[in-house]
């Protein structure tokens, strides 16, 4: 009973993965049809340095006042560098199959 429920669960997470990612592209495309260019355009632009200074000025002097945060900051820190690194290593950029089929010399306008 255990296992099915376990792997009842394994299969409701990777089908609601699916299915978040289906629902926020066509939600995505869809403001932008709508005349919602800045929707679109604010997806594809990466956070500004400056928030990320600040969110480090900001866990740097938490950290300096209570041990607790910064051990928790450490562990999540430490997680993220390693499994971040574990994706650039081994999974494929998507940019490549999208530039591709879809990209200025497309094979999917030859097909």
């Amino acid at each position: 009973m255990k296992a099915i429920i376990a792997n009842a669960v394994d299969a409701a997470s990777a089908d609601m993965s699916w299915k978040a990612i289906d629902r926020y592209s066509q939600g995505l495309h869809r403001a932008a049809d709508q005349g919602q260019r800045q929707v679109l355009q604010d997806a594809r632009r990466h956070p500004a340095s400056s928030s990320s200074r600040s969110t480090t000025r900001s866990s740097k002097k938490k950290s300096a006042e209570n041990p607790l945060f910064k051990e928790i900051l450490q562990s999540q820190l430490a997680f993220a560098k390693r499994t971040t690194q574990w994706e650039q290593d081994t999974v494929v950029s998507r940019k490549m199959a999208y530039d591709h089929y879809w990209g200025a010399n497309a094979a999917a306008k030859k097909i």
